[in-house]
């Protein structure tokens, strides 16, 4: 079974990656040996630090047609974040370049009357531009 699940993005964890931290959601029964030992295997790195956290689940209030309310609570998940020796960096993001900027979309044809409408706006004063 799979120690290290997802990377969690967010935008802590991507302020933490600047720093040389990752952070991770792995199974709610990992050790922080076994988180190292998984990072450095899969993304070869030389891990200094693991620090785990377990986040408890939310409560939410469940109702169906015709059912009374029940309380009940999402599952609790398990957090590591990752420190990295000195200058070495994780492709956690999926290759996105810093910086990078993604095409901007073109616009769809308008309609022929909305085109209309929008050449002939009128003036506060009451002329036509």
């Amino acid at each position: 079974m799979p120690i290290l699940l997802a990377p969690w993005l967010t935008e802590k964890s991507v302020r933490l990656a600047d720093l040389g931290q990752y952070a991770f959601l792995v199974t709610p029964n990992a050790s922080k040996q076994a988180v190292a030992d998984a990072v450095e295997a899969h993304f070869k790195v030389k891990v200094t630090a693991v620090t785990m956290e377990t986040l408890k689940g939310k409560r939410m209030r469940m109702r169906g047609k015709g059912a009374p309310r029940r309380l009940t609570t999402r599952g609790n998940r398990k957090k590591a974040i990752v420190r990295l020796a000195a200058g070495q960096r994780l492709d956690v993001y999926g290759g996105v370049e810093e910086g990078a900027v993604a095409e901007p979309k073109t616009k769809p044809a308008q309609n022929t009357k909305t085109a209309a409408k929008t050449e002939t706006k009128r003036q506060p004063n009451g002329d036509k531009e």
